[in-house]
């Protein structure tokens, strides 16, 4: 009865290391698109544009940090991996909204062409949002897994 839970090696270092360069890569994406918006003045005015690369860099940098913690991990008790599981899937989530939300606000600045003095920030936010699609998937699947 008082035994301590056996420790279980860590399921998928790779996946995790995959992880967190894939997030990596968004942080920098995001990255250049603030800067680039700053550097040559292009704001998308009365748009959410802007805020959602700097909330996306945010978020990529913090699961990034997540999963390097994770792909260092050698072995930990079930309940730690049910938690970290738990932890990957509230990621998953919050990816799956901000991809909604950058593709609510690229079609609605497609159609408004408030966005025309701002096509650099508007791509920026293209591949934000794709790659977000894309994160939240593998992401999925790595809970999945």
């Amino acid at each position: 009865g008082g035994r301590p839970a056996p420790l279980l090696d860590n399921p998928s270092v790779a996946l995790c290391v995959v992880l967190m360069i894939m997030n990596a890569v968004q942080f920098l994406v995001s990255s250049g698109g603030v800067i680039a918006s700053k550097l040559i003045g292009q704001e998308c005015k009365g748009s959410q544009i802007n805020v959602f690369i700097m909330v996306t860099g945010m978020e990529s940098m913090l699961a990034g940090c997540f999963f390097m913690y994770l792909a260092f991990i050698e072995q930990e008790n079930d309940r730690k991996w049910a938690c970290f599981a738990a932890i990957s899937g509230v990621v998953v989530v919050i990816q799956v909204l901000s991809t909604i939300w950058g593709a609510e606000e690229v079609v609605r600045e497609f159609l408004n062409k408030s966005c025309n003095d701002a096509s650099d920030a508007l791509r920026y936010a293209i591949v934000c949002t794709v790659n977000f699609a894309i994160l939240s998937t593998c992401t999925a699947l790595s809970v999945k897994l």
